[in-house]
């Protein structure tokens, strides 16, 4: 099922975050206009990149499409988030600048939402392409598989935090249609230089409503050399600060006794401590290791049955299929 727009319908924003992809974003924007609902507004937001998109856009000639120039780089997610804050629909979809959709993708995944108030999100299965737009049937069935997807039948899910944050299944950039009201975006930290994405996933698990799952494949995930974060911010992390990041993100979500997966959580997140911990001493910081040693201790970390997580999730995984080194 899937609807067709019409200016009584309900508008939905298209965020599509932007950094010196010219080419892609064409691409990007062409699949966004060319949309079967026709109420939408596109607002693409570049992060100050050197190559002026403004031509790309005007290109277009269409009044949906609006524009935002950062006067400087912000880092993703401020820049995602900024694209957000000026959206004026109902629903938000957030769009990679490299990704882009089947012309159903918009209203396959409103008809349920507006069916159900109760929905949060929407989210499909995707296609893998190359830089070149080439569909990679095998990449594409294993990222199914390594998400969790071929364990989803479409429909409902009521409650999906396993779903969100476990299998990670629900590609919240360029595979998702989010209610925007259901969560406070405000929540999400301007700083976080990584895993948005992650976090908006978190929201959504949290927000008291359900998941809707759509297994056609609706959007085509581009693989592609310019596909990594130094390129996509311009801002230049270490993979150390981007460790204790997520590990202070994953504990946000470990202290949260709503989530019902708090053993898979609680895993991941002594699994990071321990990373930290063998770079220290790796580089004979023993006063560092000593301060982080002790706060791990208090956060819990250092607990034994952590290790039968690893075990538990590392053969549960491997029996449903998903492919993955580690849980």
């Amino acid at each position: 099922m899937s609807v067709s727009g019409s200016n009584h319908d309900s508008l939905v924003s298209v965020v599509i975050p932007t950094y010196d992809r010219p080419d892609y974003l064409r691409l990007a924007l062409a699949s966004a206009v060319a949309q079967s609902y026709q109420n939408i507004e596109i607002i693409v937001c570049d992060n100050a990149s050197p190559r002026d998109p403004s031509d790309i856009v005007s290109a277009f000639g269409d009044p949906r499409i609006r524009l935002h120039r950062n006067a400087q780089n912000l880092g993703p997610t401020p820049n995602t988030l900024r694209g957000v804050a000026m959206a004026n629909g109902k629903y938000v979809a957030i769009l990679g600048d490299d990704d882009v959709w089947r012309p159903d993708f918009i209203a396959t995944l409103l008809a349920p939402m507006e069916a159900d108030p109760e929905i949060v999100v929407a989210f499909c299965d995707h296609d893998i392409i190359d830089a070149k737009g080439a569909l990679n049937a095998v990449a594409t069935e294993q990222v199914t598989r390594r998400f969790g997807r071929h364990l989803l039948r479409d429909g409902v899910y009521r409650s999906f935090d396993d779903i969100a944050l476990v299998y990670r299944s629900i590609c919240v950039v360029s595979g998702s249609l989010i209610r925007k009201d259901a969560i406070d975006w405000s929540r999400i930290p301007d700083g976080l230089p990584i895993s948005v994405d992650l976090y908006i996933d978190y929201l959504l698990a949290t927000a008291g409503g359900s998941c809707v799952y759509i297994s056609t494949r609706l959007m085509q995930y581009r693989y592609h050399s310019l596909q990594n974060a130094y390129t996509f911010t311009n801002i230049h992390r270490s993979w150390r600060a981007d460790l204790r990041w997520t590990l202070d993100l994953w504990m946000t979500f470990l202290r949260d006794d709503r989530l019902t997966s708090q053993s898979y959580i609680k895993m991941v997140c002594a699994r990071k401590a321990m990373l930290i911990l063998v770079d220290r001493l790796r580089r004979r910081e023993w006063r560092g290791t000593g301060a982080d040693l002790a706060q791990f201790r208090r956060w819990g970390l250092l607990d034994p049955r952590t290790l039968y997580y690893h075990v538990f999730y590392f053969l549960r995984f491997r029996r449903q299929g998903l492919g993955r080194l580690l849980p």
